[in-house]
């Protein structure tokens, strides 16, 4: 990559003789790296000088090369991102910029110069160390090789859709979903393996030669890179050891090498994500350095990264200065095409997340206790929750519409039921309820002398903040003060203690405790001697807009 100079090459390879063209070349490339803007919830920061730090309770991101450079700022509530992804440069993240990405759910990827994951933290959503022990047996137990068929399997079907939808290879095609269906029957996890190997090798004997899949460059740039660039004849690399792909000494081998490494990351973070450890796999054997369980996650993604290279290699002409050659041929891509890939990391995540949680559902399911199956990447028993809500309203309106849920309440018990209670059984016939009247009477918490309290406490206390108002008119205040002088220290404090200060319930101090909220501004000062901090409410307005 460029990040760490941009008119040499990479680092710890010989310098290359650079023309005025490649200068020329090199200068564009700075100024369009970094003009661009975030996409799809990715912050890629690149160059010397880079830094991460928080700034006035927000996120800081600076970056760029000489005097290209730029500063963004993310805001707790508005941010919007999903990943903050470092490519392979020089400077410093904070240790409060860490913290602020874990508590807003930001995961934060640092790549390296051919896109291997350096640095992987997103906050751990699922963890349950019954989970990985599970996880740890998978290679010797049958539901592990359910899972290594099940990933198998996915991956053998896309490589010969692909291969057929692409090249129009029916013959290909067809052996290749039929070693996908063998796979249903393997007995070992060996076999899978020798299956996939089979199939990929002709999937990838497909590529070869065709003109599809070589990419095209600029006439200007033809008389400029060797020859075999505008070629392609197979997936193995002609520098590694043995039959490897890495150090490919092709373009598009490049851009699968470094795609594949992104996905790669995201597999190391949805594992995390979902309680499982991303190196005890199961197809892929435990081995030094080597994420194995993010390598199996990553398998039936890996013809929807293809697809998206040929699409790319179809419409796109290429420049020089997106590729650059090491001293041994070996080829690397160069910015702004590493930015512009990292910022396609959502549509491997979104791919991802089912996987994942598959793969972690029939291990929970296997393990010893009580596991529940949470869906923390794909929100589905939240989703599946909506659908639910949702129709009962719309089912509700509908009867509403039709004259069958009346107002009175006696014609009303005689309605037709809308919904079952979900702890009893009973019918519900009112619209507004989830429970049945009698579930919701046997309620302790919902009885006529304790709703009658929390009303008049509820009506007092809105009297004492319009009171407030009242007697400071047209007063403004900057949350963010509350944010930078009281928050960070009112993380620790008792949910009992806040809610005596500030007068409120234990979902109200649960929220300003996570920062969900802002408390009202006359409570700021009782806030503040709670956690040690001299604050005068009044002290704390601005100046009232004029």
């Amino acid at each position: 990559m460029r990040s760490a100079g941009y008119l040499s090459a990479t680092a710890g390879t010989t310098s290359l003789t650079l023309t005025p063209e490649d200068v020329t070349d090199s200068m564009v490339a700075l100024a369009e790296t970094y003009a661009r803007t975030d996409t799809a919830g990715i912050c890629v920061a690149d160059g010397f000088g880079v830094r991460v730090v928080v700034e006035r309770g927000a996120l800081e991101v600076h970056d760029g090369v000489g005097p290209h450079r730029r500063t963004r700022r993310y805001d707790r509530a508005t941010h919007g991102l999903r990943r903050l992804v470092i490519l392979n440069a020089s400077g410093m993240v904070s240790l409060d910029a860490f913290r602020l990405c874990a508590s807003l759910g930001v995961g934060v990827l640092v790549l390296g110069p051919d896109g291997t994951a350096q640095l992987a933290s997103t906050p751990r959503m699922t963890d349950d160390a019954r989970l990985r022990r599970t996880q740890a047996l998978a290679p010797f137990e049958p539901y592990g090789l359910d899972v290594a068929r099940w990933l198998m399997f996915r991956k053998i079907m896309g490589q010969g859709k692909l291969a057929l939808r692409r090249f129009g290879d029916a013959t290909t095609a067809e052996t290749i979903d039929d070693l996908a269906l063998a796979t249903e029957g393997a007995e070992t996890i060996d076999e899978l393996r020798q299956l996939e190997a089979s199939a990929a090798a002709l999937y990838f004997g497909a590529w070869s030669g065709r003109a599809e899949c070589a990419p095209r460059f600029a006439a200007k740039d033809l008389r400029r890179i060797p020859p075999h660039w505008s070629r392609y004849e197979g997936r193995r690399s002609v520098l590694a050891s043995a039959a490897s792909n890495r150090k490919a000494e092709r373009p598009v081998n490049a851009m699968l090498n470094y795609l594949y490494s992104l996905v790669e990351a995201e597999a190391i973070l949805a594992c995390q994500a979902v309680g499982l450890d991303p190196g005890l796999g199961i197809v892929h054997a435990d081995a030094k350095g080597r994420q194995s369980l993010a390598l199996d996650l990553m398998e039936p993604v890996r013809p929807e990264v293809d697809g998206f290279v040929l699409d790319m290699v179809e419409r796109r002409t290429f420049r020089k200065a997106e590729f650059t050659e090491t001293s041994d041929g070996h080829v690397r891509l160069l910015a702004p095409l590493t930015h512009e890939l990292a910022e396609t990391m959502p549509q491997w995540a979104k791919s991802l997340g089912p996987i994942a949680e598959h793969v972690a559902h029939v291990f929970g399911k296997a393990m010893d206790g009580t596991y529940s199956a949470a869906t923390p990447l794909t929100s589905r028993r939240l989703r599946d929750a909506q659908v639910v809500v949702k129709a009962r309203k719309v089912e509700a309106t509908r009867r509403a519409a039709a004259g069958r849920v009346l107002q009175c309440p006696s014609i009303q018990q005689a309605a037709l039921a809308l919904w079952n209670c979900p702890e009893c059984g009973r019918a519900v016939t009112n619209h507004r309820h989830v429970r049945c009247e009698a579930c919701i009477s046997a309620d302790p918490a919902h009885s006529p002398e304790i709703r009658g309290r929390r009303g008049v406490a509820i009506a007092a206390r809105k009297r004492a903040l319009t009171e407030w108002d009242r007697t400071n008119p047209g007063a403004v205040y900057d949350p963010e003060l509350f944010r930078r002088d009281i928050l960070p220290r009112l993380r620790t404090v008792p949910l009992a203690e806040i809610m005596e200060a500030a007068g409120c319930s234990k979902a109200s101090a649960s929220d300003y405790r996570r920062g969900k909220r802002t408390p009202h501004v006359s409570t700021w000062g009782a806030l503040g001697e709670l956690v040690g901090v001299e604050v005068n409410a009044p002290a704390l307005l601005t100046r009232p807009v004029r």
